[in-house]
């Protein structure tokens, strides 16, 4: 908005136009995608001690927002006694920790024989999925102004954002020296 200083006398030109509206913000903002809760995708157990569940896309991702994450995924289960008619297995044990420090990897697992004839296998081992931590990535620290131009005392606030992770994966703002100059005299 503007506003008239001086009126046009005689022959002036009309005052131009005061207000005027231009476009702005003209980018979407980001959507990730949502995903619905895990379904199992058939009843019951496989033999191989795995059953499989899957989930779908709720909201699908635009202008940049975090893609969709895994849709199927296998998870530990009782495998029905029918897949081994007449052995008897102890419980799975983990003989490995996952295989990644953050996100979805792999464990070893291993099952003895306690009981059975002799077809049986005296030891069984399997893959199966695990869970760590959700990895944590966050965008580049942003300087804020420094609060003196020189001199030992000046400091200023640095942000960034959490672009993958949960609220408490990393620091989002500090506190850091800047300007250590020395002041003219």
């Amino acid at each position: 908005v503007r506003a008239i200083v001086a009126v046009p006398k005689g022959d002036g030109k009309p005052c131009p136009i005061l207000t005027s509206t231009i476009g702005c913000n003209k980018f979407r903002c980001p959507v990730d995608c949502q995903l619905s809760s895990w379904q199992d995708a058939r009843k019951g157990c496989s033999c191989d001690g795995l059953r499989t569940q899957r989930r779908s896309v709720v909201v699908s991702p635009s202008a940049g927002g975090k893609p969709c994450g895994d849709k199927t995924r296998q998870v530990p289960c009782l495998a029905p006694a029918s897949c081994s008619p007449g052995c008897l297995f102890n419980n799975w044990v983990d003989i490995t920790t996952c295989s990644v420090s953050c996100g979805t990897g792999t464990v070893r697992q291993q099952r003895t024989l306690l009981n059975g004839p002799g077809t049986c296998t005296s030891v069984e081992e399997r893959a199966v999925p695990c869970v760590s931590a959700p990895c944590c990535k966050t965008s580049p620290w942003e300087d804020g102004p420094c609060s003196a131009s020189c001199g030992d005392n000046g400091v200023m606030v640095r942000k960034r954002s959490i672009l993958e992770g949960d609220a408490e994966c990393a620091a989002v703002q500090e506190t850091v020296p800047c300007n250590r100059i020395d002041c003219p005299a």
